[in-house]
């Protein structure tokens, strides 16, 4: 499979891609909608907003059947395509992260100076939406997130354009339906804050606060820390970033 596979559509303003992605969706199997500025995106938690604005972020969704990453979970796959797109771009512009990127447990890349993008995967009605945003020259409004916002201009000083890391993006996520034995690894690879101490809340924030040190991601995508009492595996839950990365 390749990028061409994707069905494009491009507007210029919508409330979500999210959701438009729904409504653009039917017939069509795999495709993806970007828009130039978007108000309502949603973050993974009640609350959380993605705003994006033109020519300084990059705000789309894309869709795929839902097996398409058979039982990788999608988040972490789509944190590994944006991580190679933003990777192999900085190689071709001729410019470097100066730190990272780095996959943030669950669904967040990392630059060295704060997060570059988020991700959110629904699945409905046998079809799998990626919704992805990425900071690329702004300077992100980063009001009730725990961890600061940067952009790929401020890490690197230059930044690829919208349409430019879309497409990146979508080739990485096509390469993946159909290379994806070796995810586990590659996660673990660019895991943030792995074999550091790390405090966890479990779940929606409602439990008790986990202490230890962050082993990695499990096969099932769970979240794994090293505690007092053994290893504890999370499917859900927000890690402390308060602490800088040490890699």
């Amino acid at each position: 499979m390749d990028r061409s596979a994707f069905v494009r559509f491009h507007l210029e303003r919508v409330d979500s891609t999210m959701d438009e992605a729904r409504r653009l969706s039917g017939g069509v199997p795999f495709g993806s909608v970007r828009a130039d500025a978007q108000h309502k995106g949603r973050g993974r938690l009640p609350g959380r907003v993605w705003l994006g604005e033109a020519g300084l972020d990059l705000a789309f969704t894309a869709w795929l059947p839902a097996d398409s990453f058979g039982s990788a979970p999608p988040p972490l796959l789509a944190g590994l395509a944006v991580l190679d797109a933003l990777v192999a771009w900085a190689g071709d512009a001729g410019c470097a992260f100066p730190a990272g990127p780095w996959i943030k447990w669950p669904n967040d890349i990392l630059g060295g100076r704060g997060k570059l993008a988020g991700i959110l995967c629904e699945a409905s009605g046998g079809v799998l939406y990626v919704g992805i945003g990425v900071n690329l020259a702004g300077r992100p409004d980063a009001r009730g997130f725990r961890t600061p916002a940067s952009s790929v201009r401020n890490e690197t000083g230059r930044d690829p354009g919208p349409e430019c890391l879309e497409t990146a993006i979508l080739g990485r996520l096509a390469y993946l339906v159909e290379n994806r034995s070796d995810w586990l690894g590659r996660v673990n690879g660019a895991l943030a804050y792995r074999g550091q101490s790390v405090s966890f809340m479990p779940g929606l924030g409602n439990g008790a606060p986990v202490a230890g040190t962050l082993s990695g991601v499990d096969e099932r995508g769970h979240i794994v820390i090293a505690t007092d009492r053994g290893p504890e595996a999370h499917a859900s839950g927000e890690l402390d970033t308060a602490r800088p990365i040490c890699h």
